[in-house]
């Protein structure tokens, strides 16, 4: 192979000049031609991030174990009977372990 002339290197196998054209780049240094440019991120093929490796299915079932919604446990109220959250108070009655610690209004019935 020869030598390049004067005021061009050799790049892959074609000859390029020291002169930089005046055309967009990418991030990772790609010319893209003036054409091309994205002008909203909606446009097809815009640039994003990508997944680097497919995840299996089991890989993902085992980040997603975790997520599940449990049910309430709830247990009946000593003074009231209706159900509430345990460790407590009732908020029905109002009461915690035998005290009225929640004021509740009194409901008043249709005469």
């Amino acid at each position: 192979m020869s030598a390049p002339a004067n005021g061009q290197r050799r790049v892959g196998s074609a000859l390029a000049t020291r002169k930089a054209t005046k055309t967009a780049t990418c991030h990772v240094g790609s010319i893209i031609p003036p054409a091309r440019i994205i002008e909203t991120p909606y446009e097809e093929n815009a640039l994003a991030g990508q997944p680097k490796k497919r995840i299996p299915r089991a890989a993902q079932g085992e980040r997603r174990s975790h997520l599940a919604l449990r049910a309430m446990n709830l247990v009946p109220c000593p003074q009231c009977k209706n159900p509430k959250p345990p460790h407590q108070a009732c908020p029905h009655c109002g009461m915690f372990r035998g005290r009225q610690v929640i004021p509740i209004k009194a409901t008043r019935t249709p005469a």
